[in-house]
C-alpha cells in the first residue's frame, strides 16, 4: 500500500472512530460481534488511485460490508434451520464451478 492509501485509510479510521489494532490491522467496522480489519482492504485499493478515489472505494466497501453483516445477522434471526441449510444448493454449485473448469 502506497502512501496516498496509508492517508486514506488514515482519514477513515478517523471517521470511523476504531483504534482497536490486531495482526489483521485495525478495526474499521464491527456490527454484531463480526469485525472489518484494515488488512482486507489491502484488495480493494489500487495501487494507481487517487488520494479521493482510495476514500471513495474504502467508504463504500465498508458501506457494503457494513449492510451485508446487518443483512446476514437479520437472516440468522428470521429464518428457520431447513431455510438456511444450503448444503444441496451448495453442493450443485460445486459441481457446476467443477464442469465449468473442465470444459474450458
Amino acid at each position: 500500500m502506497n502512501s496516498i492509501h496509508h492517508i486514506a485509510l488514515i482519514c477513515i479510521l478517523s471517521f470511523f472512530g476504531c483504534t482497536e489494532r490486531t495482526d489483521k490491522g485495525k478495526v474499521l467496522a464491527e456490527v454484531y460481534g463480526e469485525k472489518l480489519y484494515s488488512s482486507e482492504l489491502d484488495k480493494v485499493i489500487s495501487p494507481d488511485a487517487t488520494f479521493e478515489d482510495s476514500v471513495f472505494m474504502v467508504k463504500e466497501y465498508v458501506n457494503v460490508w457494513l449492510s451485508k453483516q446487518v443483512l446476514l445477522h437479520q437472516a440468522e434471526q428470521v429464518l428457520s434451520l431447513e431455510q438456511k441449510d444450503k448444503s444441496k444448493q451448495l453442493e450443485q454449485y460445486k459441481n457446476d464451478l467443477l464442469i465449468y473448469e473442465v470444459l474450458n
